[in-house]
């Protein structure tokens, strides 16, 4: 009776060790790459700043947010309240220090591809063929920039109550009307 406890038949012997080292070694180091991609979105998303977003597209006034990150794009989600067949989602990329190209796909199967201009560091616009949009500007401001259809107009009402900064995007109690 022998006590030797490696066998020859056994898979981690002496002279398999290095072998067994470098796919142990190979399996760390992708696990910790892969956690570092995962902290890397979860601080992306810890310090990216969502901003109110205002849209009008054909007849038809869109609002929701724009969520810009450090590394110099932004992610866009518009809706229509008050017909939700209209919803549009798409990015924003810096093509250089003072704008960029806003891309957005509505579930009405229309793209929009429209150059934007930072007008401060979380605002702009963009503006073009029927569309224009806003970025980061209360509603007051945004009237400036967002060009209502032929025989509408856009119309500031006022939200009354408690609720109406709730979202810290709100950036006030006014919102747009296209009447």
């Amino acid at each position: 009776m022998s006590c030797n406890m490696v066998s020859n038949d056994s898979p981690l012997t002496s002279q398999s060790w290095p072998r067994h080292l470098g796919l142990i070694a190979a399996v760390v180091a992708g696990s910790l790459m892969s956690g570092c991609a995962w902290m890397h979105g979860k601080a992306m998303r810890a310090v990216a700043t969502p901003t109110l977003a205002l849209a009008v597209i054909g007849d038809r006034l869109l609002t929701g947010k724009a969520v810009l990150y450090t590394d110099r794009r932004a992610t866009v989600e518009l809706s229509d309240d008050k017909d939700p067949a209209l919803d549009c989602l798409g990015t924003m990329n810096y093509t250089n220090t003072t704008g960029g190209v806003l891309d957005l796909r509505c579930n009405d199967g229309s793209q929009i591809r429209l150059p934007y201009t930072t007008i401060g560091e979380t605002q702009g616009h963009a503006s073009g063929g029927g569309v224009s949009v806003t970025y980061g500007l209360p509603p007051e401001n945004a009237r400036a920039w967002l060009m209502p259809p032929a025989g509408r107009r856009l119309v500031l009402a006022k939200e009354e109550g408690f609720m109406c900064n709730w979202f810290d995007w709100a950036l006030s109690c006014n919102y747009l009307r296209l009447e």
